[in-house]
């Protein structure tokens, strides 16, 4: 017996059937540690400085569901090169992960930030930073890692360094 799965995007031209599909390739890349392709900033709307996205996903077990909302933005930034003028990439900025928990079908803890780059340097809640990173001496690591992302247009929050950063910090 045959089986097969079939998915179908079906609309008139203009309907955003394209702008669907870029949208899960840009987060599929983001929430994988990948980088953005460059020629992604030609998605964003011609005279505005940067286009955002959000994805809410969760996770569950028996007792508990934690919920995630994860927004960024897309930004074009110019090279920057003298031989490369008017050469441009794309870039992830503005990253910010809320978290939300729920057992028995109660909410535990509202969505709240958990990690949110727009906010203080390398990222706010203070709170958060603090919990995460307890070693003071990580600042400078977590500010590199943060500065490369951003350059090789990858998720901060997702690239392998922070991983790694935090991983350290959470068997120490």
């Amino acid at each position: 017996m045959l089986s097969a799965n079939v998915l179908a995007l079906y609309g008139q031209n203009g309907s955003g059937k394209t702008a669907l599909i870029d949208f899960l390739g840009i987060v599929k890349r983001a929430i994988s540690g990948r980088s953005v392709p460059k020629y992604m900033y030609e998605l964003i709307t011609f005279g505005a400085m940067k286009a955002s996205f959000s994805i809410r996903f969760s996770i569950a077990d028996s007792e508990r569901i934690t919920y995630m909302l994860y927004s960024f933005s897309i930004k074009k930034e110019e090279t920057g090169s003298s031989e490369e003028k008017n050469q441009f990439y794309t870039t992830i900025c503005d990253e910010v992960l809320s978290i939300s928990n729920y057992e028995n079908d109660k909410c535990i803890n509202p969505m709240k930030p958990v990690i949110d780059t727009t906010k203080g340097e390398p990222f706010g809640p203070q709170t958060k930073y603090n919990e995460l990173i307890p070693d003071k001496e990580k600042l400078t690591d977590v500010i590199v890692a943060k500065k490369m992302a951003y350059k090789s247009g990858t998720s901060f929050i997702f690239s392998n360094d922070f991983m790694k950063i935090i991983t350290e910090e959470a068997n120490n």
